[in-house]
């Protein structure tokens, strides 16, 4: 419903969640041997979603083959449909509520293509590595319509929590994972590369804000004693993709109760969608876990852990504010860093009922 005269402009446009849904789904899945080396798994997985008249059919194929008795080459592909979409801001960092949302009836279901493929090897060491290779592509998904972050941003949008634009996305990457899952001392090791790209209307292609280009994971464990144990955990990442904020404009609105008076508006001016990134991320959090503690016959654990204990700076956001000069003068645009998690100890019990 829209109500608009030359100086008002009234929108309203509410959720509507009339419609009820419903998925009843089947999956059948066998395995084949056609030999000691060769190994292949079919299934099929079918879906009738009560808001669509089609029927769909989600085929799945993987296949293993072991070149030796520590060497093995795997292979995988499906299609994946989606009935559930968010209704939330595709940039905010922070989402107190995630608000899901049922496929609508004029929308078809979201749909993506996979295909992994891999090389495992289990050393005489009883270590485990595994180097995978991925391509995903992506249609039909669904970004809830937002300012034109192109243009300018600031002010208060007047768009419903029902309209989105029709969004299509890609994403392909490479994952090492090193892993000694026995003895005193274990652990894993895991590096991930990958690039994932959406494409909108208004912003073109573009990284979502939850693209990491470089990732690496370290955790390892130590057993001092039978009782006693240490723990470490090391992240480090490329920095999230983030719209950059370029300026601020200045307009002027007029006040609805007053011919004669208007008053200052502005907003700010922001870049490509998405082109800039923030800093680097980088925790180390250590642990120690203390077993076999016994209280009225039940057993308990209790650990200690320090999060980030190298205090490192990560961004979160950016807050910007007008920077002003001695006289008042606006000079432009600052901004500083909303922090992550500071340094943090944390203790705790675990009993074994």
């Amino acid at each position: 419903m829209k109500i608009a005269t030359q100086d008002t402009s009234v929108i309203f446009s509410p959720l509507t969640l009339d419609n009820k849904t419903r998925e009843i789904s089947f999956f059948i899945q066998d395995r084949w041997e056609f030999s000691e080396k060769l190994k292949f798994q079919l299934g099929i997985r079918g879906t009738d979603y009560n808001l669509h008249d089609e029927f769909y059919l989600d085929p799945r194929l993987g296949m293993k083959y072991h070149y030796s008795k520590d060497i093995a080459l795997k292979l995988n592909w499906g299609l994946y449909h989606q009935f559930l979409t968010t209704a939330n801001n595709q940039d905010e960092n922070l989402r107190l509520v995630e608000l899901w949302l049922g496929i609508p009836e004029d929308k078809p279901a979201a749909i993506s293509q996979h295909i992994i493929g891999g090389l495992e090897y289990m050393s005489p060491k009883n270590i485990f590595y595994r180097l995978e290779l991925y391509q995903k592509d992506f249609d039909n998904l669904l970004t809830l319509k937002q300012e034109n972050q192109n243009t300018m941003e600031g002010g208060e949008s007047d768009t419903p929590f029902n309209e989105f634009w029709d969004t299509r996305g890609n994403s392909w990457g490479v994952e090492f994972l090193l892993k000694k899952s026995s003895g005193r001392l274990n652990g894993w090791v895991g590096y991930t590369y990958a690039e994932t790209k959406y494409f909108t209307e208004p912003s073109g292609w573009h990284h979502p804000n939850f693209d990491r280009t470089h990732t690496i994971n370290v955790v390892g464990n130590i057993e001092l004693t039978e009782e006693l144990e240490i723990s470490t955990a090391l992240t480090q990442s490329s920095g999230n993709p983030y719209t950059k904020i370029l300026g601020r404009v200045y307009d002027w609105e007029q006040n609805l109760y007053s011919d004669t008076y208007w008053y200052p508006l502005d907003s700010y001016i922001v870049g490509e969608k998405n082109t800039e990134r923030y800093d680097d991320y980088f925790r180390i959090d250590v642990g120690m876990t203390r077993k076999g503690g016994n209280l009225f016959g039940l057993e308990y654990d209790t650990y200690w852990q320090v999060m980030n204990v190298t205090k490192h700076l990560n961004a979160f956001s950016y807050a910007y504010r007008t920077k002003t000069g001695m006289n008042g003068d606006q000079l432009g645009v600052e901004r500083r860093v909303v922090p992550q998690f500071p340094l943090i100890l944390t203790f705790g019990v675990k009993f074994d009922f």
